[in-house]
């Protein structure tokens, strides 16, 4: 790529999020429309139509091959209403980034897309009120929510053009690696690899999502928390792409700069630099700017020196994405 640097374009600006006509918001965008519609359909008994979040997917999926870590600003949207539509979309794009990450074709990247975008679909067929509960669960309770994998993997299989692949990449996603999860029935059974992606894509995206029962981790909490469960709930190899994948400072993380600048990584990277790009927030003197600054690390020599909590700073880094 020259001297540009990943996740930059020609004009200096990130294919991610270089406007609303970029083909990644669309598909994400496309892909939320989508899972909005399936599960409207699924509460009216209806058959869903699949091909509008295949189209997503595909999107998605294709540019993922392209370059994985670009994708990754897309999963800072999360929800505001409880909803869980954004995690769903999160989730689906994680896994592809990080199917692509491993090396995996198109078309497997686009299949394990689609088992993340699906993952929690079974939730529809669980009692609203036990979904929508902000306090702990009964047990009862709680044994109807473990539920929502099996209800998903079998609203799938009635799902046409859409693999069985797909169903068991949902069935298993809270089966953990060391078969500790459930459902019980299935922990004998055999899981591929798509499973063990969605799983990890899920615990990250809950990991940095605000919810009535765990408190909201910051990019690198939710990573080190990744890196711990490697090898017990999570299957250590995914895991350690994972890592890879995330860089040293992973996407939406507060940092300083040695100019001390403060900004949020916008495109990570592993090398000694920390990060490819950033947005800028407030500059050397403090002050904070109007509108975020991109910023390219390689070409401005610039480096990130530590990390910044955004809480004790008064900054919301979604402002950035």
């Amino acid at each position: 790529m020259g001297e540009m640097v990943q996740g930059l374009g020609a004009d200096g600006v990130s294919p991610v999020q270089a406007g609303t006509d970029d083909p990644a918001v669309r598909s994400y965008g496309g892909a939320l429309s989508a899972i909005r519609e399936i599960l409207r359909e699924i509460d009216q008994d209806g058959t869903p139509d699949v091909r509008p979040l295949k189209a997503a997917a595909h999107g998605l999926a294709t540019l993922a091959v392209r370059d994985p870590a670009a994708l990754l600003g897309l999963t800072m949207s999360k929800d505001c209403d409880g909803n869980s539509l954004h995690h769903s979309v999160n989730v689906g794009v994680l896994a592809m980034a990080l199917s692509a990450s491993m090396g995996h074709p198109l078309s497997v990247v686009e299949e394990t897309g689609i088992a993340g975008f699906l993952h929690d679909v079974g939730k529809c067929k669980v009692d609203k009120g036990i979904v929508a509960k902000p306090g702990k669960l009964t047990d009862l309770e709680y044994d109807e929510m473990k539920r929502h994998p099996e209800y998903g993997a079998m609203i799938i299989l009635q799902m046409e053009g859409v693999h069985s692949r797909v169903a068991d990449g949902v069935l298993g996603h809270h089966i953990r690696f060391d078969r500790g999860g459930y459902p019980e029935w299935a922990r004998e059974r055999t899981f591929g690899v798509m499973t063990g992606i969605v799983a990890v894509a899920d615990c990250y995206d809950a990991a940095t999502t605000l919810r009535a029962y765990q408190p909201q981790m910051q990019p690198v909490q939710a990573v080190e928390e990744i890196r711990s469960q490697g090898g017990t709930s999570l299957d250590q190899e995914i895991v350690q792409s994972f890592l890879e994948l995330a860089g040293r400072f992973p996407v939406g993380s507060l940092v300083r700069l040695n100019s001390n600048e403060i900004a949020v990584v916008f495109t990570p990277s592993s090398d000694a630099r920390g990060a490819a790009t950033v947005k800028v927030v407030r500059d050397g003197a403090g002050i904070t700017l109007a509108e975020p600054l991109l910023k390219s690390l390689a070409l401005s020599g610039a480096h990130i020196v530590d990390l910044v909590d955004p809480a004790l700073q008064g900054i919301d880094v979604s402002v950035c994405f």
